[in-house]
Parts: C-alpha cells; sequence; structure tokens
C-alpha cells in the first residue's frame, strides 16, 4: 500500500541534477501533447479556468463597475428570473371532501355534457325571469293621487342643468314655477356625492352631497324650500319626505326665484346656505299613506336573485370560461339596471345604454380572460374559495415587470400631454391591475373578483370616459389665442323695503372666444354694504 500523501510545508524541495546535452536532446524530441487555444478537439472539462479578474477584464464595461457592484447586479437578476424550473403554483383547496362534493354531486347525477348544457341554461333562464320581473315591476309600479305615476330619477338628479345648460338667465329651464313632479328614488342617495367642484355663493363644494337650503333652523316645521339645483332625492331625505333606506315616492313643487336659503342639519343629511337670489326653487308636498302608492325598493330581492344565481354557478362549475364570462354578464346587467344604473329618463333608455356599453366590454373582458382570468382558475377545484374569491417563485416576475413598466411610462407619457388632464377612471383602475392577479395564490382569487367587480361597475355605470380630458383655456397665450371683449352689466342696487334683508350678488369670469368659454374664475363679490371683494387669485 503506498503512503498518503502529505504536504509538508517545512519539506525541503528535491534537489534534481541538470541534463546533460544527450538528454536535452532526447527530451527535445519528444510529443508532449500539449493543445493550443486554437484546437477545434480541445476538452474544457480537463482545461484550467481562467482567473475571474482576466473573464471580467476582457469587458469594456466590466472595467468601469465596480466587482461588487457586479455581484450585486448577478444575484438581482437571478432573484427575479425565479427557480429554473419555475415552480407550478397551485391552489389545495380547504376541507377538500367538503369543497368538491357538489363536482361529486354533479358527476353522479348528471353526468353527461348535454345534460350539464341542459342545466346550465335553466339556471340562466330562471335567474333571466325572475330578475327581469323585479326590475320591470320596480320600474313602472307606483301611483299618486293627483300627479300620476312618479317618474323614476337617479340619486344626482336636480331642476338645473351642469355649467351654462340653463342658459342667460336660466331661460332654458323654465317655467320656473307652478309646475309638479312626481317622482321615486331609489335607495341609498346619500351617499351620492359631487365629484367636481359646485360653487355655491363663495364657497366651493366637491366629495359631498349637494343640498341648498331647507327648513329655518330655528323652526324645523317651517316650509323647507330648496335651491334649484340641490339633489332631488337628497332633499327629500332631508326633508323627510322619503328615507334614505328604502327610498320612496314624492311630489316636488316649483316655487320660482327665492332668496336667503338658510344651512340646516336633518335625517343624517347638512344642506349648504346660499344668501342671495336664485331664479329657481322648489319644495315637497306632503302626502297621505292613501294617496300614496309607491312600492318598496326592490334593490334588495333583486340582489338576492343574483346572488343566489352567482353562488349557484360558482359551486357547481369548474370551466373557467363559463364561470368568469356568466359572471360577468349578469353583473353587468344587475350593475346597469338595479344598483347603479347611469341617468336616464325611462327604463327604454337605460336599456339602449346598457347594451351600447356591453359589447366593448365583453371584447375587453375576453382579453383580460385569456391574460389572468384563464391562468388562475384553471384546474380550480376549491369550489368555495373561489366563490369568495409568488409571482417569483413561478418565473413571472421579468414579464410582469415588463407589462408594468410599459404601463407607468405609458401614463407619464400622457401625464405630459400639454392641454390634457389624466384622468385614472374604474374600469381603467381594473385593467391596470387585473394582470398582477393571473398566479395561483388565494389572495388572486379576492384581488381578481374586486377588480372584475370595479370594471364592471366603471363600464356599466359610467361607460368608457377618456383617460385624458381636455383642459379649455386653462393659460392665457397671446400668440395662440385671441379673446372676445365683453362687459358685464349690473342693475342698480335697490334699498331694501322694511322687513326685507340687503343680498350679496356673486359673479365668476371666464375668458370667452365666439360662443365658447374657458374655465370660470372663482366667484367675486359684490357685498350687501356695496363693498367689491375680487376673486382670489389663481392658487391662492
Amino acid at each position: 500500500m503506498p503512503p498518503a500523501y502529505r504536504d509538508e510545508e517545512d519539506a525541503r524541495e528535491p534537489s534534481i541534477p541538470p541534463l546533460t546535452d544527450d538528454e536535452s536532446e532526447a527530451e527535445s524530441g519528444r510529443d508532449f501533447h500539449v493543445h493550443g487555444a486554437d484546437d477545434d478537439d480541445y476538452d474544457e472539462a480537463h482545461g484550467l479556468p481562467a482567473p475571474a479578474w482576466l473573464d471580467h477584464a476582457s469587458s469594456l464595461t466590466n472595467r468601469w463597475i465596480p466587482p461588487r457592484l457586479r455581484k450585486a447586479g448577478r444575484v438581482v437578476v437571478k432573484w427575479v428570473k425565479g427557480p429554473v424550473p419555475p415552480r407550478e403554483l397551485h391552489i389545495d383547496g380547504i376541507f377538500p371532501q367538503i369543497q368538491e362534493a357538489p363536482l361529486r354531486l354533479l358527476d353522479r347525477y348528471v353526468p353527461k355534457k348535454r345534460q350539464r348544457i341542459a342545466l346550465l341554461v335553466a339556471l340562466y333562464a330562471t335567474w333571466f325571469l325572475t330578475w327581469s320581473l323585479l326590475v320591470r315591476h320596480r320600474a313602472t309600479t307606483g301611483y299618486i293621487k293627483g300627479y300620476g305615476a312618479p317618474t323614476n330619477l337617479w340619486c344626482g338628479a336636480s331642476f338645473w342643468r351642469d355649467e351654462n345648460g340653463c342658459g342667460l338667465n336660466g331661460n332654458d329651464c323654465r317655467p320656473f314655477s307652478v309646475a309638479h313632479l312626481a317622482f321615486r328614488c331609489p335607495a341609498n342617495c346619500e351617499q351620492t356625492h359631487l365629484l367636481e367642484d359646485h360653487i355655491v355663493g363663495n364657497q366651493t363644494l366637491i366629495y359631498q352631497g349637494l343640498v341648498v337650503g331647507g327648513p329655518k333652523a330655528d323652526d324645523p316645521d317651517s316650509l323647507a324650500v330648496y335651491r334649484g339645483d340641490s339633489f332631488i332625492c337628497q332633499a327629500a331625505i332631508h326633508a323627510g319626505v322619503i328615507s334614505n333606506a328604502n327610498g320612496g315616492c314624492g311630489v316636488a313643487t316649483l316655487l320660482g326665484a327665492r332668496s336667503h336659503f338658510e344651512s340646516s342639519e336633518a335625517h343624517g343629511i347638512k344642506s349648504a346656505a346660499f344668501p342671495s337670489t336664485f331664479p329657481r326653487s322648489y319644495t315637497f308636498q306632503r302626502l297621505s299613506e292613501a294617496n300614496n302608492q309607491c312600492p318598496a325598493d326592490s334593490r334588495w330581492p333583486t340582489f338576492v336573485v343574483t346572488a343566489v344565481a352567482l353562488v349557484l354557478l360558482s359551486i357547481f362549475t369548474t370551466d373557467p370560461a363559463v364561470f368568469f364570462f356568466s359572471t360577468f354578464v349578469i353583473l353587468f346587467f344587475h350593475v346597469g339596471l338595479v344598483s347603479d344604473p347611469p341617468n336616464r329618463s325611462n327604463i327604454y333608455e337605460l336599456i339602449s345604454t346598457l347594451f351600447a356599453r356591453l359589447l366593448p366590454g365583453c371584447f375587453i373582458v375576453f382579453v383580460l380572460f385569456i391574460t389572468s382570468a384563464r391562468p388562475l382558475l384553471t384546474g380550480l377545484r376549491a369550489q368555495l374559495e373561489k366563490t369568495i374569491h409568488w409571482i417569483r417563485i413561478s418565473g413571472n416576475m421579468p414579464k410582469y415587470l415588463a407589462i408594468y413598466g410599459t404601463m407607468v411610462l405609458s401614463l407619464l407619457i400622457l401625464l405630459l400631454l400639454p392641454g390634457q388632464r389624466l384622468r385614472i377612471h374604474h374600469y381603467i383602475l381594473a385593467l391596470l391591475f387585473m394582470p398582477g392577479t393571473a398566479f395561483r395564490v388565494r389572495p388572486s382569487l379576492v384581488y381578481q373578483g374586486l377588480l372584475l367587480g370595479l370594471f364592471i361597475n366603471g363600464a356599466a355605470r359610467w361607460g368608457y370616459a377618456s383617460i385624458n380630458d381636455v383642459e379649455r383655456f386653462r393659460l392665457y397665450n397671446d400668440e395662440e389665442l385671441f379673446w372676445d371683449d365683453s362687459s358685464v352689466t349690473v342693475p342698480r342696487r335697490r334699498r331694501p323695503k322694511d322687513g326685507d334683508r340687503a343680498e350679496p350678488t356673486f359673479f365668476r369670469f371666464a375668458f370667452l372666444t365666439g360662443s365658447e368659454h374657458g374655465l370660470y374664475s372663482k366667484p367675486a363679490v359684490w357685498d350687501e354694504y356695496g363693498h367689491w371683494i375680487p376673486p382670489p387669485q389663481a392658487g391662492g
């Protein structure tokens, strides 16, 4: 047995005598089989590795990057790419015996494909018939004695049009008085808020309801008079004519010009004050229950019908396309006609608007299904979990970084466009975040369900508004725009009679070119003492 090799540091190097002349000539003629770097048959496995510093020095870029930074970069890139090979994510249902029981029941009693299709069609027909009858009953029934059938209003309806819609002196909104409107309001109108600045006197209202006036603060039983641009349904709640929980019917009577609208708080709504005159105002008639035959709001019954249909569909369906598109269509109809419908005068215009928005919505949802929903729902048998609705380890991090990097770059470009304002609407938020829910983890079930609902609400209620809104004449520039001259004539102020109070007058100014106007300034005030208070400067 040969002795074990030992590398002793203290061991002296062996004495090797030099070669003689004859030995040198013999050695020079021998072939040691030394392989050159250009030989094709060179085996890299038996070669010596090149030093790291020599390998890095060959790259021009690496000469300027410190070794520690290069090492950190390689670690980050390796982490972003994820494990090799990527892991396929899947969701294991909690209590699988319970969650898969509906599927076993279906396999036992309805095993054939044709039978399942017939069962699915029967579910669709049952939901649509029950749901449509409730919607029709809600839209067409009701009667107020002496005033006829009530008109269905949405929560933001008023007797005054936005901006200059009523024309000079409000002539396009006549009659100002001696007119009645029998109306019906849906439930939960208290939550309707202004989404744009609304000027009342010299105060700006936004993200709140719009009710101006009401009964006197010191006399709640006095006549409740509201300014013409107040939301009718919110004013009716404030006056106690209807309830916020159930909605209801009422009759509004126009009173013409009134002044000195006082602020008060009643039934959870606080009204704003307006110390001047407005050309249109209204109040509400007090009706007896015998004269007011108004059915209760059917939102909750229709919601129960829709919820039961979706739960049955979710529990007994494993096909991603059937589950996803059925949910989309059913919820689109429910939101667009029942829970949050757009402002239309009658049910027929509402249905027409809904179908106009449904077709482009189907195309968008098809793209979302291919990119996000199908990867998540394919093979999912956790029936109960999907009803209630790790990118890196799946190897998709580079793809998502590219997708969202492109989205951010596009938004920055849109943000920098001159003369336009970037607005991220409901449905755009869903389109931005939906691709990030395509990987199979439980939170994705929740997020994808919420985002689908956000898209449906935005598309069915508000439509497909542009992501960029035009800002008209925000800046003044003599080289680009030419403005028309105009003047303001104010009638001479009369001395108030006995018992009358002096009142201020409010002015708002805007640049004008032809019949087009720019943005209005903040209010200027000519107060009751004859003092002129100019509008505050922009940004002030």
